[in-house]
């Protein structure tokens, strides 16, 4: 998968994630917010069965059984309500660890 289609696809999965009632819940809490959000992306992209787990100071855990294994500091990534800054940084960072391997 190129990059471009990525960024289209988590395009989309913004919208409809930020009219969910998972977001009304989290709005307030930046960094779960942006987990649940990579979370979603990931099903997304056809890893259905991703999972998260919070490693603390900001890092996260992201796998899908034998396909990949990342560990992601999302502290320091651009806001959540950045669409544009938030779903560039994360389809690079998807595109580099898991789409080029």
């Amino acid at each position: 998968m190129v990059i471009s289609q990525i960024m289209t696809r988590l395009d989309q999965e913004y919208d409809v994630f930020i009219q969910s009632q998972s977001y009304q819940l989290h709005k307030n809490s930046e960094l779960p917010l942006k987990a649940l959000f990579f979370s979603e992306a990931l099903k997304s992209l056809k890893y259905p069965h991703s999972h998260v787990v919070p490693l603390g100071g900001g890092r996260y855990k992201f796998s899908s059984f034998n396909h990949f294994e990342l560990n992601i500091n999302l502290f320091d990534t651009p806001q959540f309500k950045n669409k544009t800054g938030f779903v560039h940084w994360l389809s690079s960072t998807l595109h580099k660890n898991i789409y080029e391997h």
